[in-house]
């Protein structure tokens, strides 16, 4: 389908009008322009936090402390002092304690609540920058339009890096994954957006196509390297890759690549680019040699409606509902058939459901019995 982004964040909003100065309708009449003076908070808003530095060895000296001011947000502004502690240990050098992580230094005087917040009032919400800005000064933050757009474009960073943290930390431990695709907009055009999840996380990412390569991209999980290993090479043998083009592969010493392009090139030069069919299937099962290795998918069961591009691990299982789904277009071609749909899919469901109450109280008899009557 034809997509179109959501106009609350078009830049045409009348909200929007004043961005750049950092004002916004009658919210903004008064504000400071540029990097004035900033506005104190009151001292109930204000409080200190020392942070100590570890591993300080016998005979340092206190050397006071270095301060880092920033502004966060709770349901108030607040703003927040860290002491960090200064040393100078017996060797002479000197040593400060390390800021709490997401908490930047120098021209960024925001915490990392005040990004998370802008994130998600404008993505999840759908609040425009103007809006933002608005809400934030009502309650003394003191920001402008400008700062607001960088937490949504350059400093992005952050998030993107905790975004991908998550599909490797789930498919770690997770002995099933249920994944699924469907039409999205991804960079300005119509894409795909890929769901991988189970009852424990969600990962959700948008991509151009949608294929097996870009699906082993998703469970690579940010990670870019590509690896052949006895994993990779039994992808490929799966993918019945011409034997001559794995013993090549397998002749050569290096076994991990660092990026995408560094394997391109190495195919290059094993005389194998040329092909384009080969260079795919040689490219996913690097992806597949590099999940592998990161301890994903191993042992999990990929629950899919059948679809080519999920058809990468081991361990397979089917969506009920999409069994089910095609089951119910079966019209027939007379009035007994018609009759026989409904009756077919009612024993379907409380196949389902006595499948549902063995999974809770398994047995080696039920178990059997079950297996009978699924087949």
């Amino acid at each position: 389908p034809r997509m179109k982004p959501s106009g609350m964040a078009s830049s045409k909003d009348e909200d929007t009008d004043n961005s750049e100065s950092g004002r916004s309708g009658e919210a903004g009449k008064g504000r400071r322009k540029g990097r004035g003076p900033r506005r104190r908070l009151p001292d109930r808003h204000r409080r200190d936090v020392k942070v100590r530095l570890d591993g300080v060895p016998v005979g340092a000296v206190h050397k006071g402390y270095v301060d880092h001011t920033i502004r966060e947000i709770v349901f108030h502004a607040e703003e927040v002092t860290y002491r960090c502690e200064v040393w100078e240990f017996p060797d002479g050098s000197r040593h400060t304690a390390p800021l709490p992580p997401g908490v930047a230094t120098g021209r960024e005087q925001y915490g990392p609540g005040v990004k998370a917040l802008v994130i998600m009032l404008y993505y999840q919400c759908q609040s425009t920058i103007g809006r933002i800005v608005s809400m934030l000064n009502d309650v003394g933050l003191d920001i402008s339009a400008r700062q607001v757009g960088r937490f949504l474009t350059a400093d992005a960073g952050g998030v993107v890096a905790e975004q991908q943290e998550v599909p490797g930390a789930g498919m770690e431990t997770a002995s099933w994954v249920n994944v699924d695709d469907t039409g999205a907009r991804h960079k300005a055009e119509n894409g795909y957006c890929t769901a991988i999840g189970n009852d424990l996380f969600a990962h959700f990412r948008s991509s151009g196509s949608k294929s097996r390569l870009d699906f082993l991209e998703h469970l690579c999980a940010g990670e870019e390297a590509c690896t052949f290993n006895e994993a990779a090479l039994a992808y490929m043998r799966k993918r019945k890759l011409p034997r001559t083009v794995i013993d090549r592969l397998a002749s050569h010493g290096q076994r991990r690549f660092s990026s995408g392009d560094e394997w391109r090139a190495h195919l290059e030069a094993l005389g194998i680019a040329g092909r384009k069919n080969q260079v795919k299937v040689a490219a996913e099962g690097a992806l597949r040699g590099t999940i592998s290795d990161g301890g994903r998918i191993a042992e999990t069961v990929i629950l899919s409606d059948d679809a080519g591009q999920f058809n990468v691990g081991d361990l397979q299982a089917l969506c009920w509902i999409h069994a089910e789904r095609n089951a119910g277009k079966l019209d027939g071609n007379t009035p007994y058939q018609h009759e026989q749909v409904a009756p077919a899919l009612d024993r379907m469901w409380k196949l389902y459901r006595s499948l549902a109450r063995c999974r809770k109280r398994p047995a080696p008899r039920r178990k059997r019995f079950m297996e009978t009557r699924f087949d």
